[in-house]
């Protein structure tokens, strides 16, 4: 169940505890729309473009955001094959909308599904130009293509005691150690 504030088994547990959340809105000045607010507990919700299943204990995004950026890969297909170029907007776009997906899949996922496209798009001068796409940034769109519909769940909670990311800059001068627990600079 969906009570404000996270997810619990118990319905009537949730029901209760919605009322003084109610209850506070309100009193702090806020007035919810009746159309947008449910006060009952619920176990499936669309919020944000996300959706949270508590029954599976996953975030998902829409079929009709995969279907979107299927729509955008398809259109690049297509100007590409027939002129070598597409619009830089349409690259945009389509970057956008990955983007848009990193609550879901994350966003170490989303920066490497798009670090090439990025670069093809800052290669113009102007958001009315085309652009050639690199080999890489294919390899991403195709990557996209092939393995979007895998990546999109993401648990509530997950075992992070074994993610340590290292990041370095270019002079190997400076550098940050992060994992769940600490960052070392």
């Amino acid at each position: 169940m969906i009570d404000l504030h996270g997810v619990h088994d118990d319905e009537e547990l949730c029901t209760q505890m919605a009322i003084p959340v109610k209850k506070d809105i309100i009193s702090s000045g806020f007035v919810p729309k009746a159309e947008k607010s449910m006060w009952t507990p619920i176990k499936n919700l669309t919020f944000l473009g996300t959706n949270i299943d508590t029954d599976k204990g996953v975030f998902t995004f829409p079929y009709n955001r995969i279907d979107k950026i299927m729509n955008t890969i398809s259109d690049i297909d297509l100007c590409s094959a027939n002129n070598g170029k597409v619009f830089v907007r349409k690259v945009a776009s389509l970057v956008g909308q990955i983007i848009s997906t990193s609550p879901d899949i994350g966003n170490i996922v989303v920066y490497l599904m798009t670090k090439h496209l990025y670069t093809d798009i800052n290669s113009v001068h102007s958001w009315n130009s085309y652009t050639h796409l690199s080999v890489d940034s294919i390899d991403q769109i195709n990557f996209c293509r092939f393995n979007l519909h895998e990546a999109n769940v993401k648990p509530f909670k997950s075992d992070v005691s074994w993610q340590t990311f290292v990041y370095s800059d270019a002079s190997n001068i400076g550098y940050i150690v992060e994992n769940p627990y600490n960052i070392v600079h």
